[in-house]
């Protein structure tokens, strides 16, 4: 079997999934995955080598693209992928996403009789509106292709809004390399010198993601100034870069010394794993959220989630007041009374943190992921196997 995936840049999360895949499928089966997106472009993102662990898996560039930026954003058509595609004959490619290379595979595969599995993770509360055009092109992908496999629940069920059957829908729940991460959270616990380093407090909250408006950080310092400590001293660790961070900055600066915001601008996966080690609680404020890896990554850490239910990651991980807390970052007030009872609360944050721990091994493994994957797969190649149960 010769599967080949269409996808965008490569990131260390994807590597972990992708070897993982490979090492599910055997020695019988081949994964070539295809970056379409120009790495030089991206200069937020930085470039990351794959660890191909397995024979069978290889990283392959469509390169030359043609770009079109607009702002910060990149977008991307590899004019390579047809003829890459038609080199590799694959016998099914999974395509992410909707976009213009999703077309362009779509185009060449479904010409040559190869099926096509859709994988993706929008929904409709974690993007913005799209026009009807872009709906018409997303139903025109769906209603091509042989299986379709979700990031998550809601990302399956936008699917099968589109016209998938959901007999044919497989859930490979978006996630990273847990123990990675919780091996990285112990060594920083275990290293004294990261709270001078990192300016700790006794209570720590901790935020990583892009200081932008959609990500909700504007919300979550107003919520942190009106947040009730219980007279403990705090610290908001704010971990990233984006247009806000000078706007935060000003912010932080008139709250008083008891409640201080620290702004560590971009850091290593490595850093922030660390850096977890020593917080109290995790906060995604985020007002639109495709999923919210950083979610998963808290959780396998150990610490309790405030989760805004605009996260797609939210409603697969976090059920309200046993893995953390759900809100809605819109509601300042909402959102400072939970981070507050967690603060307030040291004993009911760690039982929170334990269990976290515990639920995203449970829902989202790189091993289940994988399953999920290769089951999107196996439908793809067989129909007759996605008619036996549903995967949503």
């Amino acid at each position: 079997m010769r599967v080949a995936v269409v996808t965008n840049l490569p990131r260390p999360y994807r590597h972990a999934l992708f070897n993982e895949v490979a090492r599910q499928s055997g020695a019988g089966a081949s994964l070539a995955v295809i970056y379409c997106s120009e790495q030089s472009m991206h200069p937020r993102r930085r470039q990351v080598e794959a660890r191909c662990e397995a024979a069978h898996y290889a990283r392959i560039d469509a390169h030359p693209s043609h770009l079109l930026t607009r702002g910060d954003k990149v977008h991307s058509i590899a004019l390579g992928l047809p003829g890459l595609l038609r080199k590799l004959q694959p016998d099914v490619a999974v395509v992410a996403g909707f976009g213009p290379d999703a077309v362009d595979a779509h185009v060449t595969c479904r010409g040559r009789g190869i099926p096509v599995v859709v994988w993706s993770g929008a929904w409709v509360g974690g993007e913005l509106p799209i026009s009807r055009y872009q709906r018409r092109v997303r139903r025109w992908l769906v209603a091509g292709s042989a299986a379709w496999i979700g990031y998550g629940q809601q990302a399956s069920e936008y699917l099968v809004s589109l016209g998938a059957d959901p007999k044919r829908v497989a859930v490979a729940v978006n996630t990273v390399d847990l123990d990675r991460f919780s091996a990285l959270a112990e060594e920083g616990r275990a290293a004294p010198d990261l709270a001078a380093k990192y300016g700790l407090s006794p209570r720590n909250l901790l935020y990583v993601g892009t200081l932008e408006q959609r990500k909700g950080v504007r919300e979550l310092v107003e919520a942190y100034a009106q947040m009730n400590t219980g007279g403990s001293d705090c610290a908001l660790h704010l971990v990233g870069s984006g247009p806000l961070a000078a706007a935060l900055q000003d912010r932080a600066a008139l709250l008083p010394p008891g409640k201080g915001v620290r702004l560590h601008g971009f850091l290593q996966e490595e850093e922030v794993a660390r850096l977890a080690g020593h917080c109290d609680l995790f906060v995604c404020p985020s007002l639109r959220e495709l999923w919210g890896l950083v979610i998963n990554e808290a959780m396998a850490c150990g610490l309790p989630v405030v989760a805004s239910k605009h996260a797609g990651a939210t409603r697969d991980l976090i059920t309200d007041g046993r893995e953390g807390l759900v809100v809605d970052p819109g509601q300042p007030r909402d959102l400072a009374e939970k981070m507050g009872l967690l603060v307030r609360d040291p004993e009911l944050a760690r039982g929170m943190g334990r269990q976290a721990a515990i639920t995203v091994r449970e829902r989202a493994s790189l091993e289940s992921s994988a399953r999920g994957f290769i089951r999107g797969v196996e439908i793809a190649l067989d129909p007759r196997r996605g008619a036996t149960r549903s995967a949503c």
